[in-house]
């Protein structure tokens, strides 16, 4: 009897834990941001901003596994993309509302890239979750060619949200090409990669 191979849903258990976790935190973050914003001082309260500077998807993105077919990994990396693109939202618009009320306009785009992206987060989450119950577990190591692709996506999806004084907004929907022998963004920038005995380390040369 062939003993069947567990699903992706296993190994991406822990990432679907974080990603809830940090959702939450995003939320009472971004219920404590409206309970005192003061638009007409341009102001957010000082237990927003340090709620908003404590959210990190550092957590997340540390549990998703390289070597994961290209819909489940693009899947995976739209709810990542969503949950950053919330927290640079909320912290491009605590960035702005620094009493000068001329901001007010520009702290309002970055809360509506939020809001896209919150209203988006259920929908990718339970994508994700779907393809993930039906396919095997990924076994890609840690210095393969696919981790070193997934991180150079990761960390594209983190500086495009926010880099360059971005305040999130990016909708992550295909897999974003990378000539990994060529260490480049394919039609983009080019980026270094460092394998540190752990994991890939990259640097993409943009902001």
């Amino acid at each position: 009897m062939t003993a069947t191979a567990p699903p992706a849903s296993n190994a991406l258990a822990g990432f679907f834990g974080s990603a809830a976790d940090l959702d939450a935190a995003i939320v009472a973050a971004a219920d404590l941001f409206n309970a005192a914003y003061d638009a007409d001082a341009a102001t957010v309260s000082a237990a927003a901003a340090t709620a908003i500077d404590g959210l990190d998807a550092t957590a997340v993105v540390l549990q998703i596994p390289p070597g994961l077919s290209p819909p489940l990994e693009t899947a995976v990396l739209g709810v990542l993309a969503d949950l950053q693109s919330r927290i640079a939202a909320l912290e491009g618009a605590e960035r702005l509302l620094n009493g000068d009320t001329s901001n007010v306009s520009y702290a309002l785009v970055c809360l509506s890239n939020g809001g896209s992206s919150a209203g988006r987060f259920e929908t990718d989450v339970n994508l994700a979750v779907r393809l993930a119950a039906l396919e095997g577990s990924p076994t890609a190591a840690p210095d393969s060619v696919p981790a070193g692709v997934l991180a150079v996506r990761v960390e594209a999806i983190r500086s495009m949200n926010f880099g360059c004084d971005s305040c999130g907004g990016i909708a992550y929907t295909d897999p974003l090409p990378v000539d990994w022998e060529g260490r480049t963004i394919v039609d983009g920038p080019e980026f270094e990669a460092s394998f540190d005995g752990l994991s890939w380390q990259i640097l993409i040369y943009a902001c």
